[in-house]
Parts: C-alpha cells; sequence; structure tokens
C-alpha cells in the first residue's frame, strides 16, 4: 500500500481462494443508536481500537446503500485472527457481503448484481476495508493489478477452482495476535533498502506465477512461492523499524519441508508465508493426505488445518 492513499496497492499480487478456511458473517437491520459486533463470539464496541476499520465499515456502507437503520453483525472464522492467515482479508469481504445484503435485501450475489453491485463494484468496495479483501470475491486465483492510478487499479479472477485442485495446509506455529498488523507493515516496508528492488521485478515475476498456473505446473510455481515469501520477509527484517516474525520453529518448519523433497522426489510441496510466523504449504491435492502423515509425525505438537482451493463467496437468506 502507497503511503497516503486509500488501500492502492503498490505491486500487483496473485492469491488462491480457500474453500474451508472461512468468514462466516450474518447481518440484520435493527433502530438502535449504533451498530452491533459480536466477533468470534466476543461483543465489540466503537470505541475499541480493534473494531474501528470494522465500524468504519459498516458506516461506509450505510452511507453508499442510503439505509438509515443500524446494522447487527454476527460474524466468526473457521482459523484463529490477526496471526497472519489473511483473516482480514476474508474477513472484510464477509462484511461487505452480509452488510450490502442486510441494507439492500439482496439474498444472493445476482441480486446484489441487479441491484448494481457487480463482483468488481463488491472488490472496490471491499479493499478500502482491507485491501487483500478485493481479492476473495472471487474463488480460485485471482490477481489485483495496482494501475497507473488510484482510480485504475484492477481485481480480477484469472482462473476457476476447477483449474488446478490445488491444496493448502495451514501448520499453526502460533495463533497468537501478530506484534506488527500488515497495514502497518506496508507502511514500514519503504523503509527497507531491498524493497524498491524487489518492486523492479515485480512484473516479471507475476508473469512466471501466471504462467506456471496456467500450466498446471508446480516445478515452476513452488520454488517462485518460496522465494517471494522469504523475499517479503526480507524486506520487513530490514525495515524501520525492523518486524522479524521468523521464530525458531518457522524456519525448522521450512527447513524440514526442504529436506523431505530431497527424500521423497516426486513429492511437489513447497512453502509460503504471510505477514506472520505460520506456514502453509502447498501442492496439488493428491498430495495431502501423505503431508498430513507427515507432519503428524514430525511436528505432532503442532495443529494444522488442510483446505483446498474454493469457488469463492457465498450469500444467502437465514
Amino acid at each position: 500500500k502507497q503511503p497516503g492513499y486509500e488501500q492502492w496497492p503498490t505491486n500487483p499480487s496473485l492469491s488462491m481462494t480457500l474453500s474451508d478456511l472461512c468468514t462466516r458473517s450474518e447481518a440484520e437491520r435493527h433502530d438502535g443508536v449504533d451498530h452491533q459486533l459480536l466477533l468470534n463470539g466476543r461483543a465489540y464496541t466503537r470505541s475499541e481500537a480493534s473494531a474501528h476499520k470494522i465500524f468504519a465499515h459498516l458506516d461506509r456502507l450505510m452511507a453508499l446503500t442510503n439505509c438509515t437503520e443500524k446494522l447487527t453483525i454476527t460474524t466468526s472464522n473457521s482459523f484463529p485472527t490477526a496471526c497472519g492467515i489473511a483473516s482480514s482479508a476474508s474477513g472484510f469481504a464477509a462484511l461487505t457481503l452480509a452488510g450490502l445484503g442486510a441494507c439492500l435485501d439482496a439474498a444472493s450475489l445476482r441480486e446484489l448484481a441487479a441491484k448494481g453491485w457487480s463482483r468488481e463494484r463488491l472488490a472496490d468496495l471491499a479493499r478500502r476495508g482491507s485491501g487483500s479483501a478485493c481479492r476473495s470475491m472471487w474463488g480460485g486465483f485471482v490477481e489485483w493489478l495496482p494501475g497507473a492510478r488510484v482510480e485504475q487499479q484492477e481485481c480480477r479472477q484469472i482462473f476457476g477452482a476447477e483449474h488446478w485442485d490445488l491444496a493448502d495446509t495451514v501448520l499453526l506455529v502460533s495463533s497468537a495476535e501478530k506484534s506488527c498488523s500488515s497495514s502497518a507493515g506496508h507502511e514500514h516496508a519503504w523503509s527497507s533498502p531491498l524493497f524498491k528492488p524487489r518492486l523492479a521485478g515485480m512484473a516479471e515475476k507475476l508473469e512466471r506465477c501466471r504462467a506456471a498456473l496456467r500450466g498446471r505446473s508446480m516445478a515452476a510455481l513452488g520454488p517462485f512461492l518460496e522465494q517471494e515469501a522469504l523475499e517479503m520477509h526480507g524486506v520487513m527484517m530490514t525495515a524501520t523499524p525492523r518486524t522479524i516474525y521468523l521464530g525458531a520453529e518457522t524456519v525448522e518448519v521450512l527447513t524440514w519441508l526442504r529436506q523431505q523433497r530431497q527424500q521423497e522426489p516426486g513429492l511437489e510441496l513447497y512453502f509460503t508465508l504471510d505477514a506472520g510466523p505460520n506456514v502453509h504449504i502447498i501442492g496439488e491435492y493428491s498430495h495431502q493426505q501423505r503431508l498430513h502423515q507427515l507432519l503428524n509425525q514430525r511436528f505432532p505438537h503442532l495443529t494444522f488445518r488442510g483446505d483446498r482451493v474454493g469457488a469463492g463467496p457465498l450469500l444467502e437468506r437465514l
């Protein structure tokens, strides 16, 4: 995110939407004096710093739809929150759909589209709460392109979930809230001497990633994922102030996975990392059962969750 702009990304990015690791949000209108928020079983108020962005986003939805009532939101994640597993991305995408559905009395994505809210417009709105939430508006594989100006940025699906049955196993090294938020990390990145060289090669990297996905080549995609993750953490570790998410256990997992590939040829499993200590292990779904056996043997004390590429968000009336 470039300093001084509203969720305008510095570089293009590409993500895979998951199926079961998700956010579920319910919304309904009420006549109270303010919104009501129940997040993962706990009630939050507007005055709490951790809920400020959520209440601001609900205000934004109300203003755009001319809704005069307030919203009651009940939302929960099927995975730990704020520990580097993209909870803000899925959270604000779900909040946007549920909130708009309640405000506009729409019971499906088709009904929202009929009322003028295309998938592209939904993505543009969701990113105002959390930039990466725009990518969560589609299933499969989705890219976010910055454009030359803030109004020219674009989010789009490049391949559907049926294109390639990839799996993601999330190994929870820590479920604690991360010490530095993603928003703060983006701001600090500009101070790293590694940041501008990283940006200079980003367009070429994105094309390599697209080509690997297009050809369904794990041999091409996997090394790219690992290099990209380590470069990102290198930027954070050399920024001012520096942020170090990778503890000894995370590094142990990364080293073990690389050794396991050498010991078991054909097991094409590769790691990637978000802004946190937890490890995502990516590979074709056919390898996931074997991976879980290996994880149970080597890291029996760690929790992991297996998932696969998903079809994207769903809006329905309860």
